[in-house]
């Protein structure tokens, strides 16, 4: 079937550059004062829960907008589940899983709870997900939702798949532009359904530039990593420590160092750039600088918590590692601006997350270099 991209104008910059927006910008269309103002927030399930902007709610409340009336998606829930959903009883398991996680970290920051029917799933590989979600929509009392979410959750996507399966149109739908660069929404669009009274406002993706992945990439970098998606093949590999001071590198911005432990390394890397073994510490950050992938940047290092069982590292903004034959006392290197939380998976419905414990810095002081700031 065919579609009618509704585009936006065209800003003249390169494919490489990003300029995305930031969170005020993106709240500040949304009306004040309208109580039936219904914000719909996307999740990308590849960094979850670290792309949740906990202060959305008080930024709400100021607009008179209640917490109920935030829908929390999960997309992309296809990328990181170990087999395809099936049946709507294992979408529903996984809300719920993904209900208690979200509850669980906003507790560390926020005395904010989320009702278990304000959260959806999506994924590509199971269109019942959108059936649902879109029921859901149109069921509801007012039915203008704002699109909101970082830049490359899905919410362009989002809309789209959700016009088209609403099926209210003459004969083609004009749904919004979709594409696999980031940042390519620049403002608002609106889309409605006029038969069940549902208008979808999609908005710009949304990236902090001073602490994320932005603020440490080179420019040159910031697409190939914030497009990296579906279109890759995720296998696992195995990686052997034979002594304490190896490092392993993992993309552009990370490092796992051994704490004692030497043996295989099973793992899954959810998130784009090269992985290498190295000898010591001092030969990965040798590679890194040649590779010239990161401008100025402190350097953190976390403990991981050992775990026996499936456990995966979650990086703001970038992706996350998955260890799955459990994961050994190691020693994490991260650029000091991003957030990462340890999740542990205690059967295959019910986990926890742990924010990492910093343990030392170092590194250049400046928060970007004049490269960078473009």
């Amino acid at each position: 079937m065919a579609v009618d991209q509704q585009r936006g104008p065209d800003d003249g910059l390169p494919d490489s550059a990003l300029n995305p927006a930031d969170y005020s910008s993106v709240v500040k269309t949304i009306p004040d004062n309208s109580p039936d103002t219904k914000v719909l927030y996307t999740l990308s399930a590849r960094y979850f829960p670290l792309n949740l902007k906990v202060s959305i709610f008080d930024t709400l409340k100021s607009k008179s907008i209640p917490a109920r009336n935030v829908l929390f998606v999960i997309t992309f829930a296809d990328q990181v589940l170990e087999k395809p959903l099936e049946r709507d009883a294992d979408l529903q398991t996984l809300r719920e899983s993904y209900w208690r996680s979200l509850n669980s970290y906003l507790s560390l920051y926020s005395s904010q709870t989320i009702d278990r029917e304000n959260v959806m799933v999506t994924s590509t590989k199971y269109p019942r997900s959108i059936t649902k979600l879109f029921e859901k929509l149109i069921h509801s009392d007012h039915k203008t939702y704002y699109v909101i979410g970082q830049t490359n959750t899905g919410k362009s996507s989002l809309v789209q798949r959700l016009i088209v399966e609403s099926n209210d149109y003459q004969s083609v739908p004009v749904v919004p532009k979709v594409s696999a660069k980031p940042c390519s929404t620049r403002r608002n669009g609106t889309f409605v359904c006029p038969y069940f009274g549902l208008t979808l406002v999609d908005t710009p993706g949304m990236l902090p530039k001073t602490h994320s992945i932005y603020a440490v990439l080179r420019p040159q970098l910031r697409q190939s990593v914030l497009s990296w998606g579906a279109t890759n093949s995720i296998r696992t590999r195995v990686f052997t420590f034979r002594d304490t001071e190896q490092v392993l590198g993992l993309g552009p911005c990370m490092a796992l160092r051994s704490r004692g432990h030497t043996g295989p390394l099973s793992l899954r890397q959810y998130f784009w750039g090269p992985t290498k073994l190295f000898r010591d510490l001092a030969e990965w950050q040798a590679w890194l600088a040649d590779r010239r992938y990161v401008c100025g940047s402190r350097w953190t290092a976390y403990k991981l918590h050992a775990s026996a069982g499936l456990c995966d590292v979650i990086i703001s903004n970038l992706g996350f590692v998955r260890f799955e034959n459990g994961c050994p006392p190691l020693t994490v290197y991260m650029p000091s601006c991003l957030r990462a939380v340890q999740r542990f998976y205690a059967d295959e419905d019910h986990y926890k997350e742990l924010e990492l414990q910093a343990n030392a810095t170092f590194g250049r002081s400046e928060s970007a270099c004049a490269s960078c700031t473009n």
